[in-house]
């Protein structure tokens, strides 16, 4: 299992703060441990109007098991560089957590996104077969 750096989060009481650079527009969603021992968070939204700042907060929230409220951008939200808070649990627990979801990599596709593309190539076989 990979393991980062316990340097790489501020703990203050239950809260951990910490680095991570965002990749918008990705194909694949999913956290991952970069070179230099930064977090590398991968997400599907546009870097416009914010989407991406909340598909941030979404898939660390989703992921962590945590409502939306306990996970907040500090600093970064116009940059690809965003300072996260997690509160909610033991920081403990959220450090084991977040080492758990950089193992894992990326996410998993959910049946209803493959269900999804299915349909997507099916109805695209019709066209191209009129």
């Amino acid at each position: 299992m990979a393991r980062l750096p316990e340097t790489s989060f501020h703990i203050d009481g239950n809260s951990v703060s910490f680095w991570v650079q965002v990749k918008p527009r990705s194909s694949r969603q999913g956290l991952e441990l970069a070179s230099p021992g930064e977090l590398y968070l991968r997400i599907h939204a546009a870097p416009t109007e914010g989407q991406a700042n909340e598909a941030c907060v979404q898939f660390l929230a989703r992921h962590l098991r945590l409502p939306q409220n306990s996970v907040s951008i500090l600093a970064g939200s116009r940059s690809r560089r965003k300072l996260i808070r997690v509160t909610g649990r033991s920081a403990r627990e959220t450090v084991e957590r977040l080492q758990t979801l950089v193992a894992l990599g990326t996410e998993k596709e959910s049946p209803e996104s493959k269900a999804g593309r299915k349909r997507s190539r099916e109805r695209g076989r019709l066209t191209t077969d009129n």
